[in-house]
């Protein structure tokens, strides 16, 4: 498949037609009527199948973040997990912070810690 014919070609099209491209495309239908967010939701799905799709490695990174640099607000650090875990998701997500012991970064996040587990305990 030529991606960029296809675009072009999908380019012409009215938003009925790329509804009907986007259920062929994904295998099911969609509500939008945006042409552009529809052009480009298809643009990148034929985009990745035309260079092979994601690895299974990168497929398992996608579920894993790092942190290295604490926030100091408790929120924002789920907030990051969050990014990485949907509510619909069925997978398991891993979040590992990379923290110094005896620093004052370290102290705070022991007592974010004992915190968060005297919350689950109650």
């Amino acid at each position: 498949m030529n991606v960029g014919k296809e675009i072009a070609a999908m380019e012409q099209m009215a938003v009925g037609q790329l509804r009907d491209r986007y259920s062929e495309v994904f295998g099911e239908t969609t509500n939008a009527r945006n042409k552009q967010w529809l052009l480009k939701k298809i643009m990148w799905r034929l985009q990745s199948q035309a260079e092979g799709d994601l690895s299974e490695r990168a497929r398992a990174r996608a579920l894993e973040i790092a942190s290295d640099d604490l926030p100091w607000n408790p929120i924002r650090l789920e907030q990051r997990f969050g990014r990485i875990h949907r509510i619909v998701q069925v997978e398991v997500c891993h979040l590992w912070n990379l923290v110094a012991k005896e620093t004052g970064e370290g102290d705070v996040y022991h007592r974010l810690l004992e915190n968060w587990k005297s919350k689950a305990t109650h």
